[in-house]
């Protein structure tokens, strides 16, 4: 469960360490799955990046959902857990700021249709 506030990872190079959930854009926040669309706040940097940061503390940008620390039932009786929230941070026009994704992805961002042709850019960074 995803409320106001839930703090994330950012797992991209944006220069972006933790930030902060302030709405969906299309869902309710007790909804929000892997591969949906959040609004941020960025509220810490990277120690070692903050000169050259593509983003700044304390402004809004569009994340993508990579990672929740919830269990989620997959077929049968296999489950999905991440140890921490994960977002991958994009523009207002919703491209890439980063060029390199830390983590792996999960698969789920293939199957969905909106995010299709965004997580075959990501997938082929990772």
């Amino acid at each position: 469960m995803i409320n106001k506030e839930t703090l994330f990872y950012a797992v991209d190079n944006s220069g972006a360490r933790i930030v902060k959930v302030i709405a969906s854009t299309k869902k309710a926040l007790k909804n929000i799955e892997i591969g949906d669309f959040v609004l941020v706040s960025v509220k810490s940097l990277r120690k070692k990046r903050r000169i050259f940061s593509k983003v700044k503390k304390g402004k809004v940008y569009v994340g993508l959902v990579a990672g929740l620390s919830k269990e989620k039932r997959k077929i049968r009786h296999t489950f999905t857990k991440k140890d921490k929230n994960t977002i991958v941070l994009l523009s207002r026009s919703y491209k890439l700021i980063g060029n390199r994704v830390y983590k792996t992805l999960p698969i789920e961002l293939r199957r969905k249709p909106l995010v299709r042709p965004l997580s075959s850019t990501l997938l082929k960074l990772v």
